[in-house]
């Protein structure tokens, strides 16, 4: 094993050993900055249901709450015991008792909302915000995908542009790390616009392509083209079209209290690997002015 390795020669201390790859650059310059300024950030992080801390994910090997702690170790952070005495809150959206794929959230398993209360999770933000506390959201609710519930609550509550973060892509890990490595860049952020653009790119990518759009267009127009999720048949622009059309359609009608204060300015999708797994997202963002 790597792990009897590193241990017999007493290297715990210099190698890491947790899940997690795609989001490794975060973590890195999470870690470096933080080197820099020669500071270790405090971070309070909560869950969004009673078992979260000890589900194992899917694609993973052990609890949530252990890859937390390897994750803030990792970006050079440590845990903070009250909200009060951290840098920023870390907001962890946990399954209720199973992990699922986010495509399958109209047919989830009622442990989702038996075992979970996100009324309850979200009014905990909400708290966080109006002291002034940063929030950093974690979304593993499902894997390879954001939780659309979660989104259409903190859209009701007038929270999802107040947010200083949202990840929910991929596997728990990738998601945790990228968040931490969010919340360590700009924690103590003042450029409100570009939190707000990566809010939306994130929204458009984990939430809107990866749970919902990715198997509508799957299933309904890559037959059509003779392509499928692995290869698009030389179609890429087609595709990239209708994910473009419909990534607008699904905002539009789910963000309803959110961003009004923002326009976007340029939105471009490229499939860089000709395949569906993952987009590109070119997008950019510019206050309204108002007279």
């Amino acid at each position: 094993m790597v792990y009897h390795q590193i241990a017999s020669k007493r290297l715990q201390e210099k190698i890491m050993v947790y899940p997690g790859a795609d989001e490794a650059g975060c973590t890195l310059l999470a870690r470096m900055l933080n080197q820099l300024l020669d500071r270790k950030l405090s971070v309070y992080y909560f869950y969004s249901t009673t078992l979260g801390p000890s589900i194992v994910p899917l694609y993973e090997d052990r609890p949530i709450n252990e890859s937390v702690k390897a994750h803030l170790s990792a970006a050079r952070c440590h845990s903070a015991h009250t909200p009060e005495n951290a840098d920023f809150a870390l907001a962890i959206n946990t399954p209720g008792h199973t992990m699922e794929e986010a495509a399958n959230q109209p047919n989830q398993d009622i442990s989702y909302s038996s075992f979970r209360q996100l009324q309850f999770f979200v009014e905990k933000i909400q708290r966080f915000i109006q002291s002034s506390i940063p929030v950093v959201i974690a979304d593993s609710a499902f894997a390879n995908g954001g939780d659309q519930e979660l989104i259409q609550y903190l859209d009701d509550y007038h929270l999802l542009d107040k947010i200083h973060s949202y990840k929910g892509w991929n596997t728990n890990c990738n998601t945790l790390g990228s968040s931490i490595a969010a919340g360590t860049y700009g924690f103590d952020s003042r450029n409100s616009l570009v939190l707000k653009k990566n809010l939306i790119y994130h929204l458009f990518d984990d939430v809107f392509y990866q749970s919902k759009i990715r198997n509508k267009i799957t299933k309904e127009l890559l037959p059509t083209l003779n392509a499928n999720y692995f290869n698009l048949n030389n179609k890429d622009a087609v595709v990239e079209g209708k994910i473009k059309e419909q990534l607008l359609t699904v905002f539009n009608n789910n963000i309803l209290n959110s961003f009004r204060d923002i326009a976007l300015s340029k939105l471009k999708i490229s499939c860089p690997w000709s395949r569906m797994f993952e987009i590109n997202i070119d997008l950019e963002i510019i206050q309204k002015q108002y007279e």
